[in-house]
Parts: structure tokens; sequence; C-alpha cells
């Protein structure tokens, strides 16, 4: 049977794709990427931007195809299967991308096309080969072997270890619960937030309410509960998950930030950086890691002020001297207080439907855009959906997949991801979109 990963004619297929197809995918797509490049490498020495820079950016754009969906997978399913196959895969990708950057003839390669282009050259080419060859010095491709080994082990180190401090924050989120018996400690809590609990407690074959510490559960908690020792017990389970005050100390990611931070330090110091913010900043708009430190200050000068006024407010109105667990639930007291405006009162008007139509609206109205469900597309659950985005001309030009709903296994917040990456071929001047941009997933509606 065809690798479901390896098929990249249409969307990811979700419901076909399976981790055993992650390895031998990549496998196949990285051994093909490396003969392909040996042979435009060993093929010509006259190299411009059509026959070295577009090639890479094909291979890139495959092995994108492949990755994102594994990548994705591991963020929206509880599946220990496919938290393995993404932890046993990462280490080749990154082995592979390093290998990349550190490619001697490759950036010479660059430096030729670069030096072709010349200041003149097309905007979006010149950027592009700029930031090619920023990446190879960045990747240490001027460091000797024994130095580029190091680095491409320091990369593969951090690698792994950032992805076990993410696994273990998503394990102890998953973890933990609160068992509740007596509903008088739940007063405040909305009845939907409520009924959740209690239909968790069923699953458990318990009694009560069981509490999680999804993003949704603990916001509501926080926000509304009246009983001030179950604000306190959340915001301490939510502060220390995977730290060495979490509830459990398998999760705890002391050691793991030890590790990323002598890994970064060292990383940075071997491409000629004095520390790691000053080489993250090197792709990034501000100049220096003191121009940053002095910006967070000015801002800090500018803004302590009236955040103290409105804390002293605050307690003023709370009539008590407020710890951190305190804070969003006073100040949801405060709104109705002193505004009338209640958010979980104003929810029963909004249910997701309306909101989604409502926001779609607003899209059509501001950017002459369509946006529109469609069914028969492959996901990955039952409450995930796919919605097309056409131009006023009803023409496709890109698509996004929604998860809203916070669920165990899935990882928490908002944040989305590239699914497929718009794909251009040019025909000598003309561009022309041959893969619209679809991403994945908008996540946790609040």
């Amino acid at each position: 049977m065809t690798n479901p990963l390896l098929d990249t004619s249409s969307l990811p297929r979700f419901e076909a794709i399976k981790p055993a197809d992650v390895l031998p995918a990549l496998e196949t797509v990285i051994a093909d990427h490396r003969q392909r490049l040996d042979d435009q490498l060993n093929g010509s020495s006259d190299h411009d931007f059509e026959n070295l820079v577009a090639p890479l950016e094909d291979m890139e754009h495959e092995l994108s195809r492949i990755w994102s969906p594994v990548s994705h997978l591991q963020s929206v399913l509880g599946s220990r299967a496919w938290r393995d196959a993404y932890n046993e895969a990462l280490p080749i990708l990154t082995e592979y991308g390093t290998e990349l950057s550190q490619n001697g003839r490759l950036q010479r390669a660059y430096a030729r096309v670069s030096e072709a282009l010349g200041d003149e050259g097309e905007a979006e080419r010149r950027r592009a080969v700029d930031h090619a060859l920023r990446d190879f010095r960045l990747a240490g491709v001027n460091l000797d072997d024994k130095a580029k080994a190091r680095f491409k082990a320091i990369m593969r180190e951090l690698a792994e270890t950032q992805a076990s401090f993410s696994h273990n924050v998503q394990d102890a989120t998953d973890a933990w619960l609160l068992h509740i018996e007596d509903e008088s400690e739940l007063q405040g809590l909305p009845e939907r937030v409520k009924a959740r609990a209690a239909d968790n407690a069923r699953e458990r074959n318990r009694d009560g309410w069981v509490l999680t510490l999804d993003y949704p559960s603990y916001e509501a908690v926080v926000t509304h509960a009246e009983n001030r020792g179950l604000r306190e017990v959340f915001y301490h389970a939510w502060v220390t998950r995977g730290s060495d005050e979490g509830a459990d100390p398998a999760w705890d990611n002391s050691e793991n930030i030890r590790r990323i931070l002598k890994l970064r330090v060292e990383a940075a110091k071997l491409v000629g950086f004095e520390n790691y913010a000053d080489y993250s900043l090197a792709t990034k708009m501000a100049r220096s890691s003191e121009e940053v430190i002095e910006f967070l200050r000015e801002l800090a000068s500018r803004s302590r002020l009236a955040a103290e006024r409105e804390l002293g407010k605050l307690q003023t109105f709370a009539d008590m001297a407020l710890e951190p667990w305190d804070m969003t639930f006073w100040l949801e007291r405060y709104k109705q207080e002193r505004f009338s405006v209640s958010n979980e009162a104003l929810r029963q008007y909004f249910p997701a439907s309306k909101v989604i139509n409502g926001l779609f609206d607003l899209a059509s109205r501001l950017y002459g855009i369509t946006l529109e469900h469609r069914t028969g597309i492959e996901m990955w659950h039952k409450d995930a959906r796919y919605f097309e985005i056409k131009d006023d001309a009803g023409r496709l030009i890109g698509g996004f997949y929604a998860d809203m709903y916070a669920r165990s296994g899935k990882r928490t917040g908002a944040w989305i991801d590239d699914c497929v990456n718009r794909k251009v071929a040019r025909r000598d001047r003309d561009a022309v979109s041959r893969v619209r941009p679809h991403a994945a997933p908008p996540a946790d509606a609040r």
C-alpha cells in the first residue's frame, strides 16, 4: 500500500495516516533529497536561482508536507503511539536540517547565486538568498569538522529535550484532577462547568464532580469560583505544571530546563555569539539583547504606575490584599459591579456557531472573502472541521481546520500551525500558484 504521508496530491489524509507511516516516509524523502542535492551540486557549477534555489525550495516544501501532519497529530491526539513516532522521527529531521545548513558546497553555490543577483536582483529572490546565507552562518557552516559535528549533536539533543519539556507539561496537565463531593465547594461556577465536571466524574465511575486542568476549566475556576481555597489550588496546579513543585515528580522539567539553557549557550558560542539571546535575535527585528532589555524597561516605566493604580482600586473594591489566584475573580466582580458587564452572562448569546458566523461575516466585509464549511474532508477527531477561503470571484485561495474544544491529550491554548504551505511556480516573471495554503488548527474555545 502507498504510504499516505507520501501522497501530497491533496490535503493530508488524516484518517489514513498511522504512526507506523512516519519513519518510512521521512527516510524515503530524505534519501531522495540527498541524492537530488548531490546531483545538482555535481552536475554544474553554473548555478542560478532557477536551477539551485527553486529546486531546494521544492524539496523543503515536500518535506514540510510530510512533517506538518505528523507534528500536528502528535499535538492533538492523546496517543502514546503518535508521541513515540514523533520522538523517533524528530532527531532524523533535525540532523538532516543541520546537515543541509552546514553543507559548504551548497553555501558556496548560494553565494554565487547571490553575486549573480546583485543588489538590483528581484526583491523576493534577493531576500530568499540572503536569508539562506544567514542560516548557513547560524548553523556553523564555516566551522571545522569537529565543531560542526558538535553543533549538529547539540541541535539534535536540543530538539529532543525541548520535546520532552512540552510532553511533560502536557502529561502533567492531563493527569491532574480534583474530585469534589460537596457541591457547596463549587459555588459560583457556571452551570456548564459543573455539568462538564459531573460528566467527568461519571466517566471515572465517581460520585460528585471531577474538575480537570484544561485551560477552559482553569479559567472558569479562577474567574468564578467563590471558594478562595479552590481558586488557590487551581492556580498553584496550573503554574507548577511540569515543575519541581508539581503534583508528580515524574514530570519535573528542572533538568530539561538546565539542559536546554546549557545547550543553547554552547551552540551560540560555537557560531560566534556571546549568548543565546543574541543568537536568537539574528533572525528577528531587534538588533541586540540590550535593545530588547531597554524596550522592556521603557515599557515597565510607562505602565507600572497605571498598573499600580488599577491594582489599588481592585484591592479597595475587594477590601483585602489580593493574591494571584484572587485577581481574575475580583476583576470579574468589579466589571459586573461598576460596568454591568458579565462575560458569563454574555456567553449565552454567543454560542460557537453564532460567533463563527459573525467572524466570517466580518472577514467578508473587511477583505471581500467568503469562508465556507466543507464536509467530506479527512479529520483527526469528530469535533474538527474544515473551512475553505474564497475570493470575491469565488476562487479558492486557501483553507483552514478548526478544532475548538479542549480534551485530554490535546495541546492547550490558542495556537496554529502550517498544514500546507503556499507554493508558487515561476514562469519568467509571472508567479502562478500551484499549492494553496492551509492552516491547522485554531484551538481551545474559551
